[in-house]
């Protein structure tokens, strides 16, 4: 179980417990009811108290969350870089070919099994998803506060290598995306999909290829992959649509910045990650 503690300041003196919980510190009405569910799950200057109860400046609310398990084989023998880790997140800079949840395949071989081993029986609440192949940097939420705040404020960066030379500087890719007939995995751009939005600028063009930062305002299945395929220059390395792997056997993508609002200190923080030797030795 998790608690945290708030300090009451003045401006919220006359209010209930609920509001302030809602409207400053942004709990849903899901999380407050999960703290009634935990006996003296909250508390009101270590006295049990009742969500409707009025708040005075510098009372000290403590509240607890219910347990929140991982029932995942824990592998202590994969590795991977961890850029933050606290009582609320951990930030993984993910290696290519390990997929973030397990599959059929890869059942222990996962960043949950990571984690599992790095935190035994905790839940585990990815907030950005990454795709098997695609490295970079994955914010996991500890407990089910964090993995709802944390998704409200995350914006992310990534640095992909496209074939071809792309000749516009910067752009937008506005195209719906869909699954494809008979594919399990497999998207495609059709006008019956949902709206997926991508943009992106040219960093540099070098040996047939166009290195790019990009951002998506959405976020379905293989997005910056499909759209640029789209675009008729598929990611290098990227078998799956149409892309060269002569040089580079996964796709060229990496999520190169994160930032967001801490969903406890409320600090703004940011995380940076540098091109992966694979991708740089295709520019090279």
């Amino acid at each position: 179980m998790i608690s945290l503690c708030y300090r009451v300041p003045p401006r919220w003196e006359g209010a209930s417990a609920q509001d302030y919980l809602r409207r400053e510190q942004g709990w849903s009405t899901t999380l407050i009811r999960s703290v009634k569910q935990v006996p003296g799950g909250f508390l009101q200057n270590g006295v049990p108290a009742r969500m409707p109860d009025i708040l005075r400046a510098g009372d000290i609310l403590r509240l607890t969350l219910p347990a929140d398990s991982c029932r995942y084989a824990p592998n202590p023998a994969l590795s991977a870089p961890i850029v933050l880790q606290d009582a609320h997140l951990a930030v993984y800079d993910k290696p290519p070919g390990m997929p973030v949840h397990p599959s059929h395949g890869h059942r222990e071989d996962t960043l949950l099994n990571l984690y599992a081993a790095q935190y035994p029986g905790e839940g585990f609440h990815p907030v950005n998803r990454l795709d098997g192949d695609t490295s970079g940097l994955c914010v996991i939420a500890r407990h089910p506060l964090a993995a709802f705040l944390l998704p409200q404020s995350l914006k992310k960066e990534y640095l992909a290598i496209a074939c071809g030379l792309i000749p516009w500087d910067k752009g937008v890719i506005d195209a719906p995306i869909a699954r494809e007939p008979e594919s399990a995995v497999k998207r495609r751009v059709s006008a019956e999909g949902k709206q997926a939005v991508t943009r992106y600028r040219v960093v540099a063009r070098t040996r047939g290829m166009t290195l790019l930062r990009v951002r998506i305002d959405t976020g379905r299945t293989h997005q910056i992959r499909v759209h640029f395929a789209h675009l008729g220059c598929p990611l290098a390395g990227d078998g799956l649509y149409g892309g060269s792997q002569e040089k580079i056997s996964r796709q060229a993508l990496h999520c190169a910045r994160i930032a967001f609002i801490h969903p406890v200190t409320h600090i703004p923080v940011c995380f940076k990650s540098p091109l992966p030797k694979d991708m740089r030795s295709l520019l090279k």
